[in-house]
């Protein structure tokens, strides 16, 4: 699968909860019990799945403010915005990782890490996108 990107920069095709990566409700028990391990957060099984911000279906963040702003300015990512890092919304979305990276990135299975951070580190997706889209320019 090709890399898909969320609109604040989440890479859907990593995501654990993307429905294109699931195969069956185990897929969704281990994600419940990675998200209570390491993020504290609980949720129904039956309710971990997401079409990625960027389609149409279920998405787990709906309350997300990042997607609305990103496709009413008719962005596909926020790489393409000028405000970049010093937006209020995406420096919310892109921080919320850090410090669960931070208390666990380094004790985690590298199998964990690549299911429960990688995902979600938008910071470093974004910085290569703008980098594309500068090209671009």
């Amino acid at each position: 699968m090709s890399e898909i990107h969320g609109r604040c920069g989440y890479r859907c095709d990593l995501c654990p909860a993307f429905e294109r990566n699931q195969r069956g409700p185990e897929d969704r028990e281990r994600i419940s019990a990675g998200w209570k391990k390491y993020y504290d957060f609980e949720m129904p099984t039956a309710e971990i799945v997401c079409a990625g911000c960027r389609f149409e279906g279920h998405h787990l963040d709906d309350e997300c403010k990042v997607r609305p702003c990103a496709e009413t300015r008719g962005y596909s990512t926020c790489a393409e915005c000028q405000e970049g890092d010093s937006c209020d919304l995406l420096k919310k979305k892109a921080c919320a990782i850090s410090k669960h990276k931070e208390q666990h990135g380094a004790s985690m299975p590298p199998e964990d890490y690549q299911l429960f951070i990688a995902p979600y580190e938008s910071r470093i997706y974004l910085e290569k996108l703008r980098r594309k889209v500068r090209a671009r320019a």
